[in-house]
């Protein structure tokens, strides 16, 4: 759901669980840690305050050049290749 999100232009609040470390950005959004209850707290309330620090366009753009069909499949090719070898 997180991908889901950048790519229409909202900002991500997630846990470092294993895969949004991957692509969530201090750009597009914060990572907390899982269970943590203040860090949550504190990172929703930075958000909230601070929303016009995220470029909505950019964060769409972020996605759409991470997660298209086009680079999805290049990624995947890749692996593929790197298999086979």
């Amino acid at each position: 759901m997180a991908a889901e999100a950048l790519a229409t232009g909202t900002p991500v609040l997630s846990t470092r669980c294993g895969g949004p470390e991957e692509f969530v950005t201090d750009e597009v959004g914060l990572l907390i840690p899982p269970g943590d209850e203040d860090a949550l707290y504190k990172a929703l309330s930075y958000m909230l305050d601070n929303l016009n620090r995220y470029s909505y366009h950019r964060i769409s753009q972020y996605a759409c050049e991470r997660f298209s069909p086009e680079r999805l499949g290049m990624l995947l090719h890749t692996i593929y290749r790197s298999l086979k070898s």
